[in-house]
């Protein structure tokens, strides 16, 4: 049987609200699938437009055009085994002066179908659940009300250090740094900048960088996932600032981690998207570490 991958697919879409500001929702859909990544991805595509389009409506009482809604996948990691189920967590943003706003809107897991051949076939009675839930536009125990009005009263404060959300919920911990630079480099920028930036500044926080992975990004620039210790996601989110993060993402990241999103940190990837170690250096053959003594 295949290797399973975790799937991270990010729907949203923009208005404004009654007050003029900039507004925003997004569906963070996850789960573990076997099978080709092209594949997964047109049939998750063909599934949760759908339902981001139904919760949309039924919330907020507007129908949003399939071509008015961004979807953007994360880099593919490996998982144990595929899943049955897809965990959705549906957020609203509102950018208020110059800061991000986040209200969770509801977090559930929808049944899906597996996509590895060789397991059981769904029943009809699962299909028949999915359909149901589908053409309702939400999961049973959360009734949406008609026809909201946007608000961003219900932000939750949050201590630095405890990420306690409604004093129920607790974000994990994060050994994955990602850092969106928009330039392109060369490898003895990018090797200073690990010796000089990364290291020491993660050093400084009592966080030890494992390893940096480096991989181009959709449009222009780079991305790097810098693998550490595990912090809580007050401190990841700002050792990415300060390791020179793109300022939007630091924004929206703040607004994620009030709002209790367990996958906050977002870096956006393209099928099959390579990506190669760039720390620890590797020392060339020949050298003092691999050069054969002398007899």
């Amino acid at each position: 049987m295949p290797s399973a991958r975790m799937y991270d697919l990010t729907l949203s879409m923009r208005g404004y609200t009654p007050q003029s500001n900039a507004w925003s929702a997004e569906a963070h859909y996850t789960t573990a699938l076997a099978g080709s990544i092209h594949e997964n991805r047109d049939r998750l595509r063909d599934f949760t437009f759908p339902h981001f389009q139904r919760v949309m409506r039924r919330h907020y009482g507007m129908y949003i055009p399939r071509g008015e809604i961004r979807g953007n996948f994360q880099a593919e990691q490996p998982a144990l085994t595929p899943s049955r189920t897809l965990h959705v967590d549906v957020l609203e943003t509102v950018l208020r002066g110059r800061q991000h706003y986040d209200r969770q809107v509801t977090s559930e897991d929808l049944p899906y179908p597996s996509s590895d051949k060789n397991g059981e076939e769904m029943t009809p009675e699962e299909e028949a659940e999915i359909e149901r839930r589908l053409l309702r536009g939400h999961v049973p125990g959360y009734d949406f009300p008609k026809k909201t009005a946007i608000s961003t009263k219900s932000q939750t404060k949050t201590k630095r250090g405890t990420m306690k959300i409604t004093g129920k919920k607790v974000l994990r911990e994060q050994d994955v740094l990602m850092i969106d630079k928009d330039c392109v480099v060369s490898s003895k920028w990018l090797r200073d900048y690990v010796r000089t930036v990364i290291v020491p500044v993660c050093d400084a926080h009592g966080v030890k960088v494992l390893s940096v992975k480096y991989n181009l990004s959709r449009r222009k620039g780079f991305h790097l996932r810098i693998h550490v210790t595990p912090v809580h996601a007050e401190l990841a989110n700002l050792l990415q600032f300060e390791l020179g993060d793109d300022p939007g993402r630091v924004s929206k990241n703040r607004a994620r981690i009030r709002a209790g999103l367990p996958n906050w940190d977002k870096l956006f990837a393209e099928e099959n998207s390579r990506i190669r170690t760039i720390y620890p250096f590797k020392v060339p053959a020949g050298t003092r570490r691999t050069a054969k003594k002398e007899v």
